[in-house]
């Protein structure tokens, strides 16, 4: 990264609170977001620096907003850039799940009510966004030549075709069950495997081998589970997990990197090192307020740690592991995490997994306290694990893809992984226009008049976008006012 080109910590971090503040729509969404924000209007790191750290979120368990954040601050800013990028990105989200959390009681479902009309239009503001993030994907293959843009195109059906299912049912109010319907983390299961084995290279022994193996993995994990046997998925899975390294092991053997990646092995470990004690002093100087008051909270970090480790397939994905561990653990009730937690942290804008975490947290200290003021000082300690797990494994895993960076799957890697996340974004498109109408008709809105709604504004964004070049802030300002003008507007009248 150039100096000149680096525009200090304190843009970055006031980019990324931006970003916090409208970021609904899950951790696939905002990459489009944070892309045009940091890459296309700050140019505070290049698009190749963005694309590798997008690809190593891919490839993490953990928040993926939070985790590029970490990568982009690390570049700008090292250790402290590290932090502050991840704290910048979750900070919003994470505020106004507390302040939503102490003031319920007292203003009841009002507040909720202009949320959700606020939701739809700062979700048509994404949808602008994502539509942008797709268009942008083409542009650039066709750039590369006829044969790069059809197989973009391909990639981007097929993995839109293979996790739309579950958005088409609920949009067209469907009965019964999709035959795929897969989640992002199947889905670059997949691609990674193919990659890794084949090297994108046709070959009579591997291609015939790698599509029966991951057809049979697409009749186990598909919604429909065709193929329902634990023993058959974890075989299949095992399997290509075992080609998928021994397909990697061959690119470095055959490239020439073995000796490079030898030579950089002390350098990364010394990094990764200093990142992690960062991380751990970070959640330390968190977590003293809430020790001192009350040791169990050492408990509550571990397991916190751990179910953000294990956090592999979005926010829901995070909600079922925070459900096993901490409702069935004792440390908030069944109807503090679904009457009240749970739907608080699908309405706001953020990081489910970070919003969900601190919210435990405050939880915890008011069963055990009773006090508002001692529950807040425990999400402290909620939100700087939360944080620190993201980022902390983001570091290790992004240390080991640059010790690889050359080898030629890496690069494979590199340069699929915009199809393939503007195929994953297709489906979250259809993902954000269900949660508008499902937003609308909580609060009494016609179906059909909140998907008009959601068309007019992202429509809307699309137009001052492209034809009047304005910026995000401006479109912001736009979507939110509409969603809350017109949504308002058309209540009182009905």
């Amino acid at each position: 990264m150039k100096e000149q080109n680096n525009p200090g910590l304190k843009s970055l971090f006031a980019s990324l609170i931006k970003i916090g503040c409208i970021g609904f729509g899950g951790g696939s969404a905002l990459i489009p977001v944070i892309e045009r924000e940091v890459v296309e209007d700050k140019k505070m790191i290049s698009e190749d620096e963005y694309n590798k750290d997008v690809v190593v979120a891919c490839i993490t368990p953990g928040a993926l907003p939070v985790e590029i954040s970490v990568g982009i601050g690390k570049r700008i800013g090292g250790i402290i850039g590290m932090i502050g990028g991840g704290v910048s990105m979750t900070l919003p989200g994470v505020t106004f799940t507390l302040i939503i959390l102490t003031l319920l009681s007292v203003l009841g479902n009002t507040l909720f009510k202009q949320i959700q009309f606020l939701s739809i239009g700062l979700g048509s503001f994404i949808c602008c966004l994502l539509t942008a993030y797709i268009i942008s994907s083409l542009k650039v293959a066709r750039s590369r030549g006829a044969a790069n843009l059809r197989n973009t195109v391909i990639i981007m059906l097929i993995v839109f075709t293979l996790t739309c299912g579950k958005n088409i049912f609920k949009i067209f109010s469907l009965e019964g069950t999709p035959i795929f319907g897969l989640s992002t983390v199947n889905v670059l299961i997949i691609a990674f495997f193919w990659i890794l084995f084949t090297h994108c290279h046709f070959s009579f022994t591997r291609v015939p081998l790698a599509v029966a193996l991951i057809a049979v993995y697409l009749l186990c994990v598909g919604k429909i589970q065709l193929i329902s046997s634990t023993l058959v998925k974890d075989s299949v899975v095992l399997i290509m997990a075992v080609l998928a390294i021994w397909g990697l092991y061959q690119s470095i053997i055959i490239g020439g990197s073995g000796e490079k990646v030898k030579n950089s092995h002390n350098s990364h470990i010394k990094r990764i090192f200093k990142e992690v004690i960062s991380w751990f002093l970070f959640i330390g100087v968190l977590s003293i307020p809430a020790f001192i008051i009350h040791p169990q909270i050492i408990n509550f970090l571990a397991n916190g740690f751990g179910s953000s480790l294990a956090s592999f397939g979005g926010g829901d994905a995070y909600i079922t592991i925070a459900d096993g561990i901490f409702v069935e653990g004792g440390s908030l009730t069944e109807s503090q995490f679904y009457n009240y937690l749970v739907p608080i942290v699908n309405i706001l804008p953020g990081s489910i997994l970070c919003k969900t975490l601190t919210g435990i947290s405050y939880y915890l200290g008011f069963n055990l306290s009773g006090s508002v003021v001692l529950a807040l000082v425990f999400a402290l300690s909620g939100f700087a694990v939360s944080v620190a797990a993201s980022g902390i494994v983001f570091c290790v895993i992004y240390h080991v893809y640059d010790n690889f960076e050359e080898v030629e799957v890496f690069q494979m890697i590199s340069r699929w992984i915009r199809p393939i996340i503007s195929g994953l974004l297709l489906n979250v498109l259809l993902s954000m226009f269900y949660s508008n109408l499902s937003a609308g008709s909580t609060n009494g809105l016609d179906i059909p008049i909140v998907a008009l709604i959601t068309l007019f504004i992202t429509g809307l964004n699309l137009y001052l976008l492209y034809a009047k070049k304005k910026s995000n802030l401006v479109l912001i300002i736009v979507s939110a006012a509409l969603g809350l003008l017109i949504c308002n507007v058309i209540t009182q009248l009905i």
